[in-house]
């Protein structure tokens, strides 16, 4: 909520405070804008073209697709550093039903299966320690637990090992 206020407030030019949360701002609106633009343009880059998509069954994750998701994800991680988590919640809620729409999806490379798998447990994690944070430690170990599916399922072991370490904050 502090985010939001300071993104439609005037910021007052002054102490380095104020200059810290514009940082902040900045950086907030930089990684949602980077979500809402990977997630409407996953198909192409009219409505019609992602309906036509959708109808034929085509799916053109390739790639490049999964690097943004990458980067997002990584994004979001680093944000999670900065920014309280109420502020980040609905965005990597929203990055990981996306993640889940891909994965549930067919036509990806086994190899892109996989590393949509890793960034959808990495975001799990990511929204365990956000609920762990708001004392919803039941939410939490759900989150973990998932994550520790989805390395599975991707073969990545070091992702397993970092869902069990975080499980066993709790």
């Amino acid at each position: 909520q502090r985010l939001l206020d300071l993104t439609f407030a005037r910021s007052v030019v002054g102490d380095d405070e104020n200059r810290e949360h514009e940082t902040r701002r900045r950086e907030f609106l930089r990684y949602t804008a980077a979500f809402a633009g990977i997630a409407l343009t996953g198909m192409g880059d009219e409505p019609w073209h992602r309906l036509s998509a959708a109808l034929q069954g085509r799916n053109r994750i390739d790639d490049t697709a999964v690097d943004n998701l990458e980067l997002l994800t990584v994004g979001f991680g680093n944000l999670y550093q900065s920014v309280a988590p109420g502020a980040l919640e609905a965005p990597v809620r929203s990055h990981m039903e996306h993640l889940t729409q891909l994965l549930t999806g067919s036509g990806q490379s086994e190899l892109l299966r996989h590393r949509i798998a890793s960034l959808a447990g990495e975001t799990s994690i990511l929204l365990g320690w956000i609920a762990q944070d708001q004392d919803d430690h039941g939410v939490a170990q759900r989150f973990y637990m998932t994550a520790l599916d989805a390395a599975d399922e991707a073969y990545d072991g070091a992702l397993g090992a970092y869902a069990i370490a975080s499980a066993s904050t709790l």
